[in-house]
């Protein structure tokens, strides 16, 4: 049975240090980042979705003005499963079919609106049959 899972982000401007459990951004080494929620027990912001069925996922954005979701794109989703629509500067939703298995990755892109830069943060999501 799908859920539909709440995931939490937090950014900041600086790069992670060993430890922090913030990841750096890939695309801007000056911003890391930290999911919680999701499915599973890591509360890393992964989504596995089990069994069939439409799923929504809501993403929150931590509360320093400074930041805003610019957009949520994917990788890897090759069965075309994910959709995303920002709803407000500091929430977005995904959709997930879950009709086929995958396993992709969404990316939330924020901007930091001091610093004029948009960088990704990015954990996974799969699609699992049972």
């Amino acid at each position: 049975m799908p859920t539909n899972p709440n995931v939490n982000l937090d950014v900041r401007n600086w790069a992670a240090v060993p430890g922090d459990g913030y990841t750096t951004s890939q695309n801007n080494s000056s911003h890391s980042y930290k999911y919680t929620g999701g499915t599973e027990a890591s509360s890393d912001g992964t989504v596995v979705e089990h069994g069939r069925g439409s799923a929504v996922i809501n993403i929150q954005l931590g509360s320093d003005s400074r930041y805003s979701i610019d957009s949520v794109s994917f990788r890897d989703d090759s069965q075309n499963q994910l959709t995303s629509r920002v709803l407000t500067p500091t929430r977005a939703q995904i959709t997930d079919a879950n009709s086929q298995v995958e396993t992709a990755e969404y990316i939330v892109n924020v901007r930091d609106s001091v610093a004029g830069v948009v960088f990704e943060c990015d954990p996974v999501i799969r699609n699992d049959p049972n």
